[in-house]
């Protein structure tokens, strides 16, 4: 009997930051994660093998003796990808570079897989293997206000859906037309929380001029500042006086594009490796010489939890070595990194509430929000 203990073992992390997380462009192997959750396969299992190979090799066997989780991975990633349609159909519209969907393997995968949606997705892969390794290029996600409802109405302990029908146009407008002190403080906070979470709000009371918005629209400084005179130094006050002063911007749609700077500090990366490696114990096989910036960009997208502490560690002492961060937690900032002066005050700020008192914590944190969009 074949041994698949090998080729399950691969499904497993293959490196303990996937530096493909985070692209211009989408692969199966962007969502091998969520799909090894979500099929039961052991995410903690590692190997040196490469995940794509050990996929290959599955393809030289009859189906029948490929195990069939695997063959449902393969239908989660296809899936994800926008690839896999419902019905058993291949997606003729998705954007692919270099790649057209083969119309004689969907066809072969129907008839092989007996009305099975995961038999399906392993024979249209065995018959079409280099879709394993297409690229999918992104249409920029849409950001709003409504998308960040739920985790507002948590934060700011609104037990009772303020919008049930989705409609945050109609459900400000109606408070817009009551006097201020009129409104209950929690609404306020709830609209603070939402200009906050699309980047529209900075810190210390300015609203975002740059943001990279899908249809126009022009913040009105007449409203930034009766907004800051009537708020009396209450963000959420300030909040809603501003929306109300300006309420298109309940409405308004923020591309979501990667950003494209490059900045020369993020060289030292690949020539503090060794000196951070060696002063954090940490084996050199987590940080490849050649992958130091790939990794970073994918690290530093994730959350928190699902970031090794060790590697957070690898950060501190990288922004140690780099004077940024000094004793008691303060970021002196004298390079050349691209980042908002202003907002690395308010990230520094941030990263302290987070890290509870930890060091390794904190340069994570930091790093994270400083280097998110503004």
């Amino acid at each position: 009997m074949i041994s698949w203990i090998l080729i399950v073992a691969t499904f497993g992390e293959i490196a303990v930051i996937d530096v493909t997380a985070g692209t211009e462009v989408d692969s199966v192997l962007n969502h091998k994660r969520e799909c090894l959750t979500e099929e039961g396969l052991n995410a903690d299992l590692t190997s040196g093998d490469d995940l794509l190979d050990t996929i290959i090799v599955m393809f030289q066997f009859k189906p029948e003796l490929v195990p069939y989780e695997a063959k449902c991975f393969l239908r989660c990633v296809l899936k994800k990808t926008s690839i896999l349609k419902d019905d058993f159909a291949i997606n003729k519209n998705v954007n692919i570079k270099g790649w057209k969907p083969d119309i004689y393997c969907e066809r072969e995968a129907k008839a092989l897989s007996n009305g099975d949606e995961c038999q399906f997705a392993f024979a249209f892969a065995k018959c079409s293997p280099e879709l394993m390794e297409v690229e999918i290029l992104q249409t920029p996600k849409i950001d709003t206000l409504l998308h960040h409802k739920q985790e507002c109405l948590v934060q700011e302990g609104l037990y009772a859906d303020i919008c049930p029908d989705n409609d945050l146009f109609g459900t400000f407008f109606k408070l817009f037309k009551i006097e201020l002190d009129q409104v209950p403080y929690e609404n306020k906070c709830f609209l603070r929380c939402l200009l906050k979470k699309t980047h529209i709000l900075k810190d210390n009371f300015i609203i975002n001029k740059a943001l990279n918005l899908l249809h126009q629209w022009e913040p009105a400084y007449y409203c930034e500042r009766e907004a800051e005179v009537l708020s009396n130094g209450d963000e959420c006050d300030f909040a809603f006086v501003f929306a109300r002063c300006s309420p298109d911007v309940i409405n308004l749609e923020i591309k979501q594009i990667p950003s494209q700077k490059t900045d020369r500090w993020l060289n030292t990366l690949s020539g503090l490796r060794t000196i951070c490696l060696d002063e954090e114990g940490l084996s050199s096989y987590m940080f490849p010489h050649n992958k130091m910036r790939e990794i970073y960009a994918a690290m530093i997208k994730l959350k928190s939890e699902q970031v090794p502490y060790d590697a957070k560690c690898f950060l501190r002492c990288w922004l140690r070595k780099m004077k940024i961060l000094h004793d008691n937690f303060v970021i002196v900032d004298e390079g050349d990194h691209n980042w908002d002066d202003e907002n690395i005050k308010y990230c520094e700020r941030e990263a302290k509430v987070l890290c509870n008192g930890d060091e390794c914590e904190f340069a994570f944190a930091f790093l994270k929000c400083v280097t998110s969009p503004s």
